[in-house]
């Protein structure tokens, strides 16, 4: 639980079983439910059943797809530590069907078949090469 992918807002190990709370307290998913969850290396992310995506952990390179990070693509708490983020909903995308992840990315396909993505694009390189 390093970079908190475990979703309780910080990087404490757990030894047992625990309810994520803090996806629970979200106003903005408040009634829905988790349909799906995936883990990239810095953060995890659940598919809610009406669609939306809500993302948490240090989600370096971006990979929480939200405006919470700075320039060096980490979460940055008040000392310039980086810091897990609690889970926060994904606002820019359409209702989802399918979420993915890599290890510092994900990819989420929408209702209407578009594909996303966000995070680092790691894999560009070997797909030009595939090309």
């Amino acid at each position: 639980n390093q970079d908190g992918v475990l979703g309780h807002g910080d990087d404490k190990p757990r030894e047992s079983p625990a309810a994520v709370r803090p996806l629970a307290a979200l106003k903005a998913v408040s009634g829905r439910k988790v349909k799906d969850v995936c883990f990239a290396s810095s953060a995890g992310a659940a598919l809610m059943n009406d669609g939306s995506v809500v993302t948490w952990g240090t989600g370096r390179f971006g990979v929480l797809g939200t405006s919470i990070s700075s320039g060096d693509g980490r979460n940055q708490g008040i000392s310039g530590d980086e810091k897990p983020c609690l889970p926060s909903l994904v606002d820019k995308l359409p209702a989802v069907r399918a979420l993915a992840s890599g290890t510092s990315h994900m990819c989420a396909v929408a209702t209407d078949g578009k594909l996303y993505g966000w995070g680092e694009k790691i894999c560009w390189f070997a797909s030009r090469l595939l090309l």
